[in-house]
């Protein structure tokens, strides 16, 4: 029996190969996908904190929504906000503190964190004024898709004191891990917290 020549030997095993393999990656690549962003969540067990933090850059204010909600289920005796001052007088930590009153948390109960422009500089003015109140406990409340990264900042910044993660659920903000990059807001956001991560871990603004 004449024996296959080496080309043919080589089709029959590669082609075959080349199908399975992308069959797998076809199958396996949005799950790879799915958990990769779903990896950007810290969500921890909640427990009770002297402060409940509100990090800036939430125009729907979900999360001082959510903030107010821990204060009143009685998570936090105190609530802190964050903006930054724009033209015309407008101040949007000043507009986040009147959006936390409305929900119910009395104004003596509820400190601005100004002119924080990135995650870096919110976690220094945080430090500050928790040691100025002498808190030692802190919930940070942000976006899904910035919980572990923010929580990171905040912790890195100041080792001594503790902090658990309480982001706004994802289904209720303004991004889902699930198929985000069939969405172009969603892609968005999740490559540009990869890169920021990256950014994070380098050194550089945050």
């Amino acid at each position: 029996m004449p024996a296959l020549p080496v080309m043919r030997i080589k089709s029959i095993i590669i082609i075959p190969a080349l199908v399975i393999l992308t069959v797998l990656v076809w199958f396996l690549l949005p799950v790879t996908m799915n958990a990769a962003a779903r990896q950007l969540i810290r969500q921890d067990a909640l427990e009770k904190a002297d402060v409940i933090i509100a990090l800036g850059g939430d125009k729907r204010c979900n999360r001082e929504k959510h903030a107010a909600d821990l204060y009143n289920r009685g998570m936090g005796s105190h609530v802190i906000v964050s903006g930054v001052q724009y033209g015309y007088g407008v101040h949007t930590g000043e507009a986040a503190k009147r959006f936390v009153i409305a929900q119910g948390v009395p104004e003596s109960a509820i400190s601005i964190i100004r002119d924080t422009w990135n995650t870096r500089t919110e976690a220094a003015r945080l430090r500050e004024i928790m040691h100025r109140n002498g808190w030692k406990r802190g919930i940070v409340v942000t976006a899904a898709f910035h919980s572990r990264r923010a929580t990171h900042t905040v912790e890195s910044a100041s080792p001594d004191f503790a902090f658990v993660s309480s982001p706004v659920p994802y289904w209720e903000g303004e991004w889902r891990p699930e198929r985000w990059w069939s969405r172009r807001s969603d892609m968005w956001i999740t490559v540009r917290e990869f890169l920021s991560w990256a950014n994070t871990l380098a050194g550089g603004l945050q």
